[in-house]
């Protein structure tokens, strides 16, 4: 804990009152409200919000997760072309060279021959694999394409990542808090900015974690935590 006098503990938090409300009340964040701004709030953990409470979220045309190559082989009909694909793939990867019969891979994955071999037709026409030799009376030889390889072959299949202020960009401690909460409660720089100037990063986390446990946050409708009324000190010092 930081060691504090209790005139300047006092100062600090008078202060930090102060602001709060001043960041609570601009006239940015009023514009906000009248453009039909609602309070929200995300209800202590191991309570179920009611459904008018529950976090509105953001629309976005991107996707929530960086693309990936599973992603890719989920619009495969057959069930065993992901667990295929990442077998064939650990196989070659330093020789760059699956060649394992079908028969054996249906023995392996506890399926018919049939099967199989439709799981290894989907995976050429879908690119992932790739044909390198035929032989009669022996194995075909693939190249698995890895997804940048794959995405090169097949342009504009990939989605981008919806990269938001509070995922990668801001303060570490912002993001940080945003992963405490699950993703519910969002910290605007000028916040962080104000509480890490009165305490610790650590006793932040810890007074966010409490607050979580024991009441209501309420959020603005874009999901920014609201800072007038919540008593920091009695949360981050346990007072």
């Amino acid at each position: 804990m930081q060691s504090l006098t209790h005139s300047s503990r006092s100062d600090k938090i008078e202060s930090y009152r102060l602001r709060a409300r001043t960041l609570d009340n601009s006239e940015a964040w009023r514009g906000r409200r009248s453009q039909g701004d609602f309070a929200q709030a995300i209800n202590p953990i191991g309570t179920l919000p009611p459904p008018a409470t529950v976090p509105v979220k953001l629309k976005c045309d991107l996707d929530e997760y960086y693309c990936t190559i599973e992603r890719h082989l989920a619009k495969l009909r057959s069930k065993y072309a992901t667990p295929v694909y990442c077998f064939a793939l650990r196989l070659s990867r330093k020789s760059g060279r699956f060649y394992a019969s079908q028969i054996r891979m249906a023995n392996y994955f506890g399926c018919s021959r049939r099967t199989m071999g439709t799981t290894f037709g989907e995976l050429e026409r879908g690119r992932f694999f790739r044909r390198i030799s035929t032989s009669r009376f022996q194995t075909n030889v693939y190249m698995v394409q890895d997804h940048p390889a794959w995405t090169k072959e097949n342009p504009g299949q990939c989605v981008t990542k919806c990269e938001m202020p509070w995922s990668n960009d801001g303060p570490d401690l912002g993001r940080q808090l945003y992963a405490i909460s699950g993703g519910r409660v969002k910290f605007r720089p000028e916040q962080i900015k104000c509480l890490t100037e009165l305490f610790s990063e650590e006793e932040i986390e810890h007074g966010f974690r409490r607050l979580l446990e024991t009441r209501s946050v309420a959020l603005d409708r874009h999901g920014f935590i609201r800072m007038e009324g919540l008593d920091w000190e009695a949360l981050c010092w346990d007072i």
